[in-house]
């Protein structure tokens, strides 16, 4: 019998499983093979075929493919006969734990690593399906409850192919599912090196204006390659071209379309089954997330600086994307403040929350009431709020353009004070991809006192979502609540700066947030390239539980604060 054709799934089966290679037999009077002896034959004919084995990472406990996320759960073993399934179910990731362990590796050839974006039920996903035969003969499905749920095909351009992923009760929050082909009617599901990932909740409508967007525009992100072929067709198809940007850091371009002549969610939905290999979405709107004692630095054990310094490196670069700063406010003179604007129109008119986040990271000893929490960082502020009917609100345009702009920047820790109630596919594809770069994403949970409903970004899987909490360790009474939340810090009646020359008094999960960064900066100095999941877990195994044992949808893993022994050890 003639050994079939093997890849890098099946060589990660028969190392676990000690399977004999197909097509070799053993002769009856010989004994067993010992399972060292069965792995290191494995692996020789595998390396021999060029296939990539697995990597074994240390952070997550078991080997991962190259072709799957790091730290999550790799993909399922093959059926050993028609109509069966693997044994091992879809992983689960633990609620309001890291989305991935390491940053994705580069995959091998003919494999593409998956998107660590998750989706849900009744959206439309993309996957980087390479077809090697008729696409009308291929199915696709996932593995759910011991049944091979299919995925709707809706188009494909033969490097990448758009599915519509069920609403099917099968299909539960927060899991990792692998990706099944069936070539025709007469083979059997294989799996393929690539998962989809569901998110933690269901997407819910636009209930305020933090969930508004700007009349008519379609925001297109897509890589470089396609730019003019999707330029020429949005243009004869009537769109009007709003604004172009390219994402140079990220390797993508960004369109801002609009249409007059028909309903947004009707031409998006048209755009995204022409479009398959694009992230397409409304324009939509983030505005900050504050609302109106010197306890937050004893709160979170924060240590005298001195001891931090790490001697022959660089000052930490902090990104921060908010409103506009103002540069003269005494508390900033003479600070590393690196500020551009990113908006289309007139900026917002409130400088005080922006502000009042920069004073509290990199804030002058001027005022010892003021002093921020890492006077000698460098700040690179992106400037995104601007003036519209119903006050000072940013555009999905503007965060994409901020976060690439920081990635050129070289930067890593990155604030975000800002949330909206809408999960924006191209907003997420942005976060996804800066993720990939390195970026540590840290946002607001925002104050709208949603429970059991995400905010974002901070409900993405690649960024820390931060709550506020007050001297007593009770949450902000409006803070969003969810699953989705990572850590509590300070963040009610925080004294930092106001308009004037002098302070006063604010809360808000904006607030909690540059606390968490600030402790990530400390790690961040003394591993300069910490990955997310080091990072996650560091803090988490030093944070204060509150509310519920372990994780709760309250204070997430509860108060961050740093280790005594993290400076001057």
């Amino acid at each position: 019998m003639a050994p079939r054709r093997w890849g890098s799934t099946n060589c990660l089966w028969m190392m676990r499983t000690n399977r004999r290679w197909p097509g070799f037999r053993r002769k009856a009077s010989s004994n067993r093979c010992r399972s060292s002896n069965v792995k290191r034959l494995v692996l020789a004919v595998c390396l021999g075929l060029g296939i990539s084995l697995p990597v074994w990472s240390a952070e997550t406990g078991h080997g991962t493919l190259p072709s799957t996320v790091p730290g999550a759960a790799p993909s399922t073993a093959p059926g050993t006969s028609p109509g069966t399934f693997p044994g091992t179910p879809p992983g689960t990731a633990a609620p309001g734990g890291p989305a991935a362990e390491r940053l994705p590796q580069p995959a091998p050839p003919g494999l593409r690593a998956p998107s660590t974006q998750c989706v849900y039920p009744g959206q439309p996903l993309v996957l980087p399906l390479q077809l090697d035969g008729p696409a009308s003969t291929h199915q696709w499905f996932i593995q759910a409850e011991g049944a091979f749920v299919a995925l709707q095909p809706l188009s494909q351009d033969g490097r990448q192919s758009r599915f519509l992923l069920p609403a099917d009760s099968r299909i539960k929050p927060q899991q990792l599912y692998p990706v099944f082909r069936q070539r025709d009617q007469w083979s059997q599901p294989q799996p393929i090196a690539v998962d989809i990932r569901t998110c933690t909740f269901a997407p819910i409508a636009s209930r305020s204006p933090a969930s508004g967007h700007s009349a008519g525009e379609i925001v297109l992100l897509m890589d470089s390659a396609y730019l003019e072929q999707v330029l020429t067709e949005v243009e004869s198809q009537g769109y009007s071209l709003v604004a172009q940007h390219g994402l140079e850091s990220l390797g993508h371009s960004l369109l801002v379309i609009r249409t007059d002549s028909q309903p947004l969610d009707q031409a998006i939905e048209q755009l995204r089954r022409r479009f398959s290999f694009a992230e397409i979405d409304r324009n939509d709107h983030y505005q900050g997330a504050s609302a109106p004692r010197q306890f937050a630095r004893e709160k979170i054990n924060w240590p005298p600086l001195q001891g931090c310094q790490t001697p022959g490196t660089s000052p930490v670069r902090i990104g921060m994307i908010d409103g506009d700063i103002a540069l003269d406010h005494p508390s900033l003179a003479g600070q590393h403040v690196n500020l551009r604007a990113f908006h289309r129109n007139q900026p917002g008119p409130d400088q005080a929350h922006a502000t009042a986040i920069a004073v509290l990271l990199v804030g002058n000893d001027q005022s010892a009431a003021l002093a921020g929490l890492l006077p000698d960082a460098e700040l690179v502020a992106a400037s995104v709020l601007e003036q519209f009917d119903y006050g000072s609100v940013a555009t999905t345009e503007a965060m994409a353009r901020a976060l690439d702009w920081l990635l050129a920047e070289q930067v890593r820790l990155v604030n975000i004070s800002l949330s909206g109630s809408r999960t924006n596919s191209v907003l997420n594809r942005i976060l996804e991809l800066g993720s990939n770069q390195g970026l540590l994403i840290f946002a607001a949970a925002g104050n709208d006192k949603l429970q059991g409903e995400p905010a974002f970004p901070a409900a993405h899987p690649a960024v820390f979502a931060i709550t506020a909490i007050d001297a007593a360790n009770r949450v902000y009474s409006f803070a969003n609540q969810g699953d989705y939340l990572d850590f509590s810090a300070p963040g009610v009646d925080i004294w930092t700066a106001s308009q004037s020359e002098s302070g006063q008094y604010r809360s808000g999960t904006s607030f909690a947030a540059p606390y968490a960064v600030a402790v990530a900066a400390l790690y961040l100095r003394l591993n300069p390239n910490i990955s997310r999941g080091i990072l996650h877990g560091a803090i988490q195994g030093y944070s204060q539980d509150l509310g519920a044992s372990g994780h709760d949808p309250v204070f997430g893993w509860g108060l961050i604060r740093v280790p005594d022994n993290l400076c001057g050890s």
